[in-house]
């Protein structure tokens, strides 16, 4: 009731919020207190029908008070918790008769006083039918466990002291919450403001109490509450029992078939699914024998290949250590050689050197030369006028052709005898 006075278009929405916020505080406090208090009755008297109960005001007193504290907190009484969070509703709808007069908003006005009124003559009847007359519990514990009676008192004084202090109340919990929803500085002070301690308000639920009593005074004098309405009549059978029939039918029927439906899907997928689960599986053990296969090829093939390459190693040392021994009996024969050319060359030089001596000394008797100097110009100079025929050639052309014969003879011989 409060957010819907608070969302309509004219008048405070403060006043809702406000009363909104403070009630739900409100309730989570009274409300526990007496559910408590039901808690601890059920915890020894094993009973929830308040018919069967009475007498427990002597028994068990401070589940009472405890009972009659919350009671008079969720009646709205002045001076308990749920006289303010019902002022502040009683406000916003006050507020939106006054902003747009309407009969819809009288009407709710006086619904809201009937609500409170009834509230108020049902919390009495509770009181009168648990706690009051007499009754035999002998048969129950003399008193109440300490843990059970610890929080009933706790919150038979939270519901006080929330009475006692609303203000207070207001700006340590209510007045943030609001601030924390977006409502400016104005809208705060004026709910820091509203003093529920006022004539008009306490004659507002004086007239809440008035009708109250009245209500009880007729259902005592006249047991309205006794009366028995025809069974038509009740809510159970024209409001609970055709909609319980058509939810149960709903279900039934239509839910029931798509519910078959939907379990079917889930079973076809979850099949399909455990299938597909079941072929990863074997296609999986075949992937993995292969790479187990296929890892012993692998092991079996890089031992041939270390085998191999063992082979290649040891003909690599093999033919280096051959070619090292060919390498050094080349480079003594190479040297051999040379000692064979210079011999050669030396012993050429020397033969040619007497002929050519000897042939001077026949054909140029008088002729005064240095030898070798005057001998390799004549060689040159018969050399550049060779014509190719033999009868033209001297004899230090034959030398020389000779010589070279004989080296290239024993280049060969040479070669010979190193390849055996």
């Amino acid at each position: 009731m409060g957010l819907g006075a608070a969302v309509l278009p004219f008048g405070q929405d403060h006043y809702g919020v406000s009363g909104m916020l403070f009630h739900i505080l409100n309730h989570g406090v009274f409300k526990t207190t007496l559910f408590m208090c039901a808690g601890a009755i059920y915890v020894y008297t094993h009973s929830l029908e308040f018919d069967q109960l009475g007498g427990l005001l002597k028994k068990y007193p401070i589940v009472t008070f405890a009972f009659i504290i919350g009671a008079l907190g969720i009646t709205g009484m002045p001076g308990f918790n749920g006289y303010a969070s019902k002022t502040f509703l009683h406000h916003a709808l006050t507020d939106l008769y006054s902003a747009n007069p309407s009969w819809l908003l009288w009407l709710a006005e006086k619904i809201f006083v009937l609500a409170s009124a009834l509230t108020i003559c049902y919390f009495v009847k509770l009181f009168v039918n648990i706690f009051l007359g007499e009754k035999d519990w002998s048969r129950l514990p003399a008193r109440m466990a300490l843990s059970l009676q610890l929080p009933l008192v706790i919150g038979a004084g939270a519901v006080i002291c929330i009475g006692l202090f609303p203000q207070q109340t207001a700006a340590a919990v209510i007045i943030p919450a609001m601030k924390a929803v977006g409502f400016g500085e104005v809208s705060l002070e004026h709910v820091a403001g509203i003093n529920v301690w006022n004539w008009h308000d306490l004659a507002s639920m004086a007239i809440t109490i008035a009708v109250a009593a009245v209500i009880l005074f007729l259902v005592y004098k006249f047991k309205i509450d006794s009366l028995k309405f025809p069974k038509w009549l009740s809510l159970e059978r024209l409001f609970y029992q055709p909609v319980s029939r058509g939810f149960v039918g709903l279900c039934q029927g239509p839910v029931a078939y798509a519910d078959s439906k939907v379990n079917g899907i889930c079973h076809g997928i979850g099949g399909l699914f455990i299938g597909i689960c079941r072929h990863t599986a074997s296609l999986d053990g075949a992937i993995a024998s292969l790479y187990r296969q296929a890892g012993a090829g692998s092991g079996k093939l890089i031992k041939a290949a270390g085998l191999l390459d063992k082979g290649i190693n040891g003909l690599y040392s093999t033919l280096g250590k051959g070619s090292l021994r060919g390498a050094d009996k080349f480079a003594a024969w190479d040297q051999n050689l040379d000692a064979l050319y210079k011999n050669l060359g030396l012993g050429f030089s020397r033969a040619v050197y007497k002929l050519d001596a000897a042939e001077r000394k026949v054909t140029e008797p008088r002729v005064q030369t240095d030898g070798n100097k005057a001998w390799r110009l004549r060689l040159q100079k018969a050399m550049a006028v060779v014509s190719g025929k033999i009868s033209q050639l001297n004899v230090e052309i034959l030398v020389a052709a000779f010589v070279l014969g004989l080296v290239a003879l024993s280049l060969i011989l040479y070669g010979l005898l190193a390849a055996r």
